[in-house]
């Protein structure tokens, strides 16, 4: 595990306020949908908030509470997932992050599976804050997910990759995407 990341961790073990001295907190550039004036996903895209959530260890882990969208694209970057307290293996409460590449629809089911992601990842996941999502947000779920933050990689790459393609979640036909 390199540098950056143990101390991103061990900054998430800290309390929130020696987090918040430690780094400054940065605005993101992702709003949750609801939050933007005129938003609406286009036709081709299906609307997943309320839909169950499964980890890749066959857990039900909780619902898709919102769909966090990058400003300048409009495009659809992460998904809230409120966590099911009864259905996780310890006592959760909150919701998480969840990059949109880690998820995919399961039309005819109804519901979302996260197919890299289990249960304990997500109960060991930061909780999001009841405050607009910040850079450092991002990065510690990131991080905590194993994935790369947005110190690790050149600027305005973040979003770039599978870990952020919104297709297998969101497009119509996702086999089509």
């Amino acid at each position: 595990m390199g540098s950056k990341m143990r101390n991103l961790l061990a900054a998430l073990r800290q309390g929130p306020a020696t987090r918040a001295a430690a780094q400054p907190q940065r605005p993101s550039n992702v709003v949750a949908a609801r939050e933007l004036l005129g938003f609406s996903l286009p036709g081709w895209q299906r609307d997943v908030r309320r839909w169950p959530v499964y980890s890749c260890d066959a857990k039900r882990v909780g619902a898709v509470d919102a769909l966090l969208v990058e400003l300048q694209t409009k495009r659809v970057r992460y998904i809230a997932v409120t966590l099911d307290d009864e259905a996780l293996p310890s006592p959760v409460w909150g919701r998480v992050l969840v990059p949109v590449g880690a998820a995919r629809r399961v039309d005819e089911r109804g519901f979302v599976v996260l197919d890299t992601l289990t249960a304990q990842q997500l109960v060991e996941a930061p909780r999001l804050a009841v405050r607009p999502v910040t850079r450092s947000d991002e990065d510690a779920t990131l991080a905590a997910f194993g994935m790369l933050t947005s110190s690790d990689l050149p600027a305005g790459d973040l979003y770039c990759g599978p870990r952020f393609d919104d297709r297998a979640l969101l497009a119509a036909d996702p086999a089509a995407g």
